[in-house]
């Protein structure tokens, strides 16, 4: 008995500590924000442990932060915005899927890119990739889920809910970009 309450409370501290320490990140992205020069955030960032991103509507600019760096990015330097599933691509910017579908099969390509997807019952990750036309940083990730979950449980619809929010409004700056 005496083993079953250790372990409960090694796992209650293990929780607590990872809670800490994902807290403690996510103020330093905050603090990344708020020291930057001629950046005005226009709403919420986006705050996870591995990285950060904001958006300034007023000089159509990204901020991207990855271990404590910040990134500034305009919005004509998006190029593609995909939201992967584990691990396969669930959907790409309509402009994306169209340019690499047309490389590979063509015309025909370009129409079956925007129709591919499946769907599973349970998701180990969900993850927006962000590429831009830059080739120092072309490449930034924001991992919105990194643990199984069931499809249909509160922290798959949660992730789920966040990550097509963000996808959705960098597909707005895409649009903003043709």
């Amino acid at each position: 008995m005496i083993y079953i309450i250790l372990f409960v409370v090694g796992v209650i501290a293990m929780a607590a500590v990872n809670i800490s320490m994902e807290k403690q990140e996510k103020e330093k992205s905050s603090n990344v924000f708020k020291n930057l020069k001629n950046f005005k955030i226009s709403m919420k960032p986006l705050i996870t442990k591995e990285s950060s991103i904001a958006i300034d509507k007023t000089n159509k600019q990204l901020c991207l932060v990855t271990n404590n760096n910040a990134k500034i990015f305009n919005f004509s330097d998006l190029i593609m915005s995909e939201l992967i599933i584990n691990n396969e691509v669930k959907s790409t910017s309509k402009v994306g899927r169209a340019i690499v579908g047309g490389i590979l099969l063509g015309g025909v390509g370009a129409i079956v890119g925007a129709t591919t997807g499946k769907d599973k019952e349970k998701v180990k990750s969900i993850i927006l990739k962000l590429t831009f036309n830059n080739l120092s940083n072309s490449t930034y990730k924001m991992n919105f889920l990194d643990m199984e979950v069931k499809k249909d449980g509160f922290l798959y619809n949660d992730a789920i809910k966040q990550a097509e929010k963000w996808e959705n409004m960098m597909n707005v700056i895409l649009n903003q970009n043709k």
